[in-house]
Order: C-alpha cells, then sequence, then structure tokens
C-alpha cells in the first residue's frame, strides 16, 4: 500500500508525505492512479463504473511526538541502544530493514568460477510477465530468466551470457525485462537462440484453466522453433520460500558456482541484491524477487531431472573385452 512513498532504501520519499493518491481493486490487484477521475476514465465500462479509494501516508518518528517524549523520557535512550536493524525501523523509520541472519541467500556462499563446465545439464528458467509500466502501476514486475547447469558429480553452476536484447533499459540490467506478452516471447525466443537448443527452457504455469492455456500456447510456440520446453517441477500452489528452500540449502552447503565473468558488473550485483533481500514474501514496488523465482524454478528442474554422459566405448580388439560393449 505504501510502496509509492518509500524509497529504494526503505525510507520514506518526503516529497510525497502526505500526498493523496487514489486506487481500485482489480481482480485482487491494486491498481493506482493521482486522481479519482483518472481511475474512472481509464476503467468506466458500459456495465461497470469503478469507485476509487483515496489513500495517504504520512510517515512520523519519536521526535514528532513531544508529548510522548516529554512523558517517557527514558524510551529515546531504549530505541538508540537497540540493534542495528531495530534502530533502522523504530527510531528511524525504516520500513525494509530486516535481520541478516533471516536472509536465504549470501552471495559470500557460491563458489567463483573462471568458467562454465565442458559438459552438463542446462536449463534457462523464466519468471515471466505481461505488464509494461503505467501511470497507474509504475513498477510492475519483471519477466526475468536465470541459466543453471548441473555437471554429473552434482555440482551446479550459475551463468548469465544474456542475450544484448535481453535488457531493462530502466535500470540497464540484462536477463529482465517489462513488455507485454507479445514482444516477451520474442525475447524469449532470441534468448533461447542464443543458449542453444541443448538448453531447456522452464517456465511456470499460472493457476486455474488460464494459467494451463498460456503454458501449452507457450510451448508449442517454443517447440515449433525446435527448442525443448518443460514446466516447472513445483505445483503452481507452492509457496515461494518453499521453492526457493532448496537452491538456498544447496547455496549454503558450497554446491553452486557462478561464473561472474558472464554477468557484466551491473546486473550481477543487482540479481546479488535481490537474491540477498528475498524472504519469501511477494514482491513490492521496491523490493522484486523474479529472479529469485527464476533461480529456484531452474535449480529445482535440474534437480529432478536425470543428468546423462556420453559413455564413448573405446576401441578394443581382445574378444573377452569387446564382448562387454556389445548389445
Amino acid at each position: 500500500m505504501i510502496d509509492w512513498y518509500i524509497d529504494e532504501d526503505g525510507y520514506p520519499i518526503q516529497e510525497r508525505d502526505g500526498a493523496i493518491r487514489w486506487f481500485l481493486q482489480i481482480s485482487g490487484t491494486y491498481v493506482w492512479g493521482n486522481s479519482k477521475e483518472e481511475l474512472i476514465t481509464k476503467y468506466q465500462t458500459v456495465d461497470f463504473t469503478p469507485k476509487p479509494i483515496s489513500f495517504s501516508f504520512i510517515s512520523a518518528l519519536i521526535y514528532d511526538n513531544p508529548i510522548m517524549m516529554e512523558n517517557n523520557k527514558s524510551y529515546l535512550a531504549f530505541l538508540e541502544g537497540l540493534n542495528e536493524i531495530d534502530k533502522a525501523r523504530l527510531l528511524k523509520g525504516n520500513w525494509d530493514a530486516r535481520a541478516q541472519g533471516s536472509n536465504y541467500f549470501e552471495r559470500g556462499w557460491l563458489k567463483k568460477a573462471d568458467k562454465r563446465p565442458m559438459e552438463s545439464r542446462k536449463a534457462r528458467a523464466w519468471d515471466k510477465a505481461s505488464t509494461e509500466p503505467s501511470g497507474a502501476y509504475a513498477s510492475p514486475d519483471y519477466s526475468a530468466c536465470a541459466g543453471i547447469e548441473r555437471t554429473k558429480d552434482g555440482e551446479f553452476f550459475i551463468y548469465g551470457d544474456y542475450h544484448p536484447k535481453v535488457k531493462d533499459e530502466d535500470t540497464n540490467t540484462h536477463g529482465r525485462f517489462r513488455k507485454r506478452s507479445g514482444e516477451r516471447n520474442q525475447l524469449m525466443l532470441a534468448q533461447a537462440k542464443l543458449d542453444g537448443t541443448d538448453t531447456t527452457i522452464v517456465i511456470p504455469q499460472d493457476a486455474g484453466g488460464d494459467g494451463v492455456t498460456v503454458f501449452q500456447d507457450l510451448a508449442r510456440f517454443f517447440l515449433e522453433e525446435g527448442f525443448k520446453i518443460q514446466k516447472d517441477t513445483m505445483p503452481n500452489t507452492t509457496g515461494k520460500l518453499t521453492k526457493f528452500e532448496p537452491f538456498s540449502t544447496a547455496c549454503s552447503n558450497g554446491l553452486v558456482h557462478i561464473v561472474e565473468s558472464s554477468f557484466d558488473p551491473v546486473t550481477l550485483e543487482a540479481i546479488y541484491k535481490e537474491l540477498e533481500s528475498f524472504d519469501g514474501t511477494r514482491s513490492t514496488a521496491t523490493r522484486k524477487d523474479d529472479w529469485a523465482d527464476a533461480f529456484a524454478c531452474a535449480f529445482n528442474f535440474l534437480l529432478k531431472v536425470k543428468t546423462h554422459t556420453v559413455m564413448r566405448i573405446p576401441e578394443v580388439h581382445a574378444p573377452s573385452i569387446k564382448k562387454q560393449y556389445e548389445l
């Protein structure tokens, strides 16, 4: 509700403090406007006249309550003595501060790799969206992708190698974008062509009949282009944190490598920050989880499918040895 009023670091934006906004709930989603008339004009139909609701957020700190400070003179000292996380929340008014110990990912868990492995099972998973930024919704979710490969020894490698066009111009990051479904599918196809046909495309299926239809249409689209596509191995009713925990566990136990050179620095830092801030709650305007969902999807797929390696039959001439390889 207050994402628009909060900056990227979790603090209230003073220029927006107290500003009145208007919203509607459409299919369970909040849509926002700067005026009641704006929303009515945009969403009114012959059979429906929307009734926008006004909303405002006014930030406040202990210093804005002099009567309380006078009546409870020790309270300020109590707040100043808290740990850094609680002090940021309760004294400084940070809405996003949370304990480092609650994180499900730390970049230091990953092993650094100079290059990708020679033989592996590859997966590029997508967390797809189909909304572009607008006045009503300035920060929709991204369509984001993550590449992971698994070796025969059970080691996992994270890689980028994003297509140049798979990019969000607003943040100058690769591997994600905000486009409608038609352009989105073409960008996904461009990435698939760059990855090659030995990379499996993994996509979650949304709940309901529409989700089935959308997945089948997308599967048909990629199959006709000669690519392999699979559905997310986790049921669509599974919680975000439950999906992410296998990936988190593997990272914390040193089973996951990352080829940092396959990412540009801006994108790599953005991915690290998103994964480190992930806590299983729904994404907001300032804190996204699209990459987190994509990494979990790719990892869970590779975790459940068998990794095969090609066995080369040696050239032998002794009949007794040669007979071992006869079918």
